[in-house]
């Protein structure tokens, strides 16, 4: 079993809180990790500037289409970020527990 990290980037901590209960709700992911950044990038002609929240999810590479697709439904940015990595090397015992998080039952 191969683990997958999916990264994208949210304009608060709350909507990222909010976006990562969701997707735990659903057992698309694991473990959410949430990190305060600072963004610089180019938007439509202008140098942009932002306080974002980075967010980690860790899960299966087998959840990642429907962990991508679900993430997209609920993201407010015209264009989210979407970056997919795959995890090599986890511990065993930490993969055995990624896959037991996602395949349970749906909170909802």
């Amino acid at each position: 079993m191969t683990l997958s990290l999916l990264i994208t980037t949210m304009g608060s901590r709350e909507e990222a809180e909010s976006l990562a209960r969701e997707m735990l709700g659903q057992r698309l992911a694991a473990c959410v990790q949430l990190e305060p950044i600072t963004s610089l990038y180019r938007w439509e002609g202008s140098v942009e500037f932002e306080e974002e929240v980075r967010m980690t999810f860790k899960t299966t590479t087998a959840r990642v289409p429907a962990l991508r697709r679900a993430v997209l439904e609920e993201h407010p940015y015209d264009e989210p970020e979407i970056i997919v990595l795959e995890a090599a090397g986890a511990s065993d015992g930490y993969a055995a527990w990624v896959e037991k998080e996602v395949k349970g039952t749906p909170a909802h």
